[in-house]
C-alpha cells in the first residue's frame, strides 16, 4: 500500500506525515511537494519524495503513479476558482492513476501546530 501526501512541507502535510510515519513503514509514504529542496528532512527519514504542482497536470500525473491512497491538501491559492481547478486537476490525476482513495482538506484557518 503507497500513501501519498501533498504539501508534504507545510504545516499540516508535515503533522500527517508525522503521524503517519508512526503507523506505516516510511517505504508506503510518499510526499508529495512544488520544490524537492524543502524537503530535505522527509527525504532524510527514507519517504520518497515527488514533484507535483497543481497547476501543472503532468505533475500530478507522475507525482500519482503507482499510489493507493492520497491525502489531498489545498492549496493556498486565494482565487477561489483557481483553486478550484487546481483541485479538479488533482482529482482528474488521481482517476487517471486509478487511486482507489482520496481524501481532500481545506484548512479552515491559521493553524498554529507546535
Amino acid at each position: 500500500m503507497k500513501y501519498l501526501v501533498t504539501d508534504a512541507t507545510g504545516a499540516f502535510g508535515a503533522r500527517a506525515i508525522q503521524t503517519l510515519s508512526s503507523k506505516v513503514p516510511s517505504s508506503q509514504i510518499v510526499a508529495s511537494v512544488r520544490e524537492i529542496s524543502k524537503a530535505q528532512n522527509l527525504i532524510d527519514m527514507g519517504i520518497e519524495v515527488r514533484q507535483a504542482d497543481f497547476n501543472q497536470m503532468d505533475s500530478l500525473e507522475k507525482a500519482f503513479a503507482g499510489i493507493d491512497r492520497i491525502l489531498m491538501i489545498s492549496t493556498n491559492e486565494p482565487v477561489h476558482e483557481k483553486r478550484i481547478a487546481q483541485h479538479i486537476n488533482a482529482i482528474e490525476a488521481a482517476k487517471k492513476n486509478q487511486v482507489h482513495l482520496s481524501s481532500h482538506l481545506r484548512e479552515m484557518g491559521k493553524l498554529d501546530l507546535p
